[in-house]
Parts: structure tokens; C-alpha cells; sequence
């Protein structure tokens, strides 16, 4: 069984500190990250340090997505393949690791980054994730 390894996130710093209450911000990874012709796909995620309070919230999720030449428009699917959540309740340092099988062809990779109820609150991660992406 024959695999590859792709770093899809290197060690990088997000302070969303400056969120309001209960606000998310996106970052997307990756748009259509090439996933064929594998069938398994292992994405984990390294957690080096946090600063979250409770009601925060840093999420990893990969969508099955496959763009079309002839349109521009995302054709994603409507629910996650792949989910990693880190909490006020994650010690660092943490890895976590989520497997799919039957991948989809291409996989959309983003962070949602969410603030609790009180504003200024801080949330900072620093991050740092791969996929592994193996043949059945």
C-alpha cells in the first residue's frame, strides 16, 4: 500500500483576539487540494500552544470538493468528511487525527476560528497540520 504525505499547513501563528462575541473567521487552506487516486485520507492536526478560554472554539474540517472547468461556481458537499475541534479543554502540546475513507477527489481544507461571549477575549493557536493520503 503505496502513500503520500502532504504538508498542508506549516507552523503558523492566528490571534483572533480582536473577534467580537460569538463571531467566527474562516481561513481557508486549501481550495481543491488534489486527493486522487487515493482512497484514505488522514488529516492531523499539531496543536504547539493555545491560548483559549471556554465557549472558544478552533476547528479543521476538510469538505469533499471538485471544481469545474466550465464553471466557476464551488460545488462542495454539504457536510464534513473531516473534523478536528480544539477547545479551552485541549492541552497543548495535542495532535489529533481524523481518517476518511473513499476521499473525496479533491478536498477543501479551512480553520473556522470562533470567540466566546465576551469581546477581546483572547484566542490565539499556534498550528501546524498534515494530510496523509494513502491507496485502499
Amino acid at each position: 500500500m503505496s502513500g503520500v504525505i502532504v504538508p498542508i499547513l506549516r507552523m503558523t501563528d492566528y490571534n483572533f483576539s480582536f473577534l467580537t462575541g460569538n463571531l467566527s473567521r474562516t481561513v481557508r487552506i486549501h481550495s481543491a487540494l488534489a486527493c486522487a487516486p487515493f482512497y484514505y485520507g488522514t488529516l492531523e492536526l499539531r496543536v504547539h500552544d493555545h491560548n483559549l478560554t471556554a465557549g472558544q472554539s478552533i476547528v479543521l474540517s476538510g469538505w469533499g470538493t471538485n471544481p469545474s472547468r466550465e464553471d466557476p461556481t464551488e460545488f462542495t458537499e454539504a457536510t464534513t468528511t473531516l473534523s478536528i475541534t480544539v477547545t479551552s479543554a485541549t492541552a497543548a502540546p495535542y495532535l489529533a487525527r481524523r481518517t476518511q475513507s473513499d476521499i473525496s477527489t479533491f478536498l477543501k481544507v479551512q480553520l473556522v476560528f470562533t470567540q466566546g461571549t465576551a469581546t477581546g477575549t483572547a484566542l490565539f493557536a499556534r498550528l501546524s497540520a498534515d494530510l496523509t493520503l494513502r491507496e485502499a
